[in-house]
C-alpha cells in the first residue's frame, strides 16, 4: 500500500509505500528505523510526520535552514 504524506508548507506529497502490517507496528509505538531499516531519511521522516501530524518535505527543510541528524541511521 501507499501512504500520502503532504508537506505543512508546499504542500508537497511524499509517498511511502508499506504494508498495513508495518505500519501498524510503527503506529503502535515501534521505532521507524526498526520498523523500516531499509527506507531513506526522507521516506522515514514522511512517516514520523504521517504520525505526529506535522512533516516538512527535504525541500523546505533546507530552504528554512532546517537540519535533521540521526545518529546511527543511514
Amino acid at each position: 500500500m501507499n501512504l500520502y504524506v503532504e508537506c505543512v508548507r508546499c504542500k508537497h506529497e511524499q509517498v511511502v509505500e508499506t504494508t498495513q502490517s508495518d505500519l501498524n507496528r510503527y503506529m503502535g509505538g515501534e521505532l521507524v528505523q526498526k520498523v523500516y531499516p531499509d527506507l531513506d531519511r526522507d521516506e522515514r521522516e514522511a512517516l514520523i510526520g504521517a504520525r505526529t501530524g506535522i512533516f516538512w518535505c527535504g525541500a523546505c527543510d533546507e530552504i528554512a535552514g532546517v537540519t535533521v541528524a540521526l545518529d546511527g541511521l543511514s
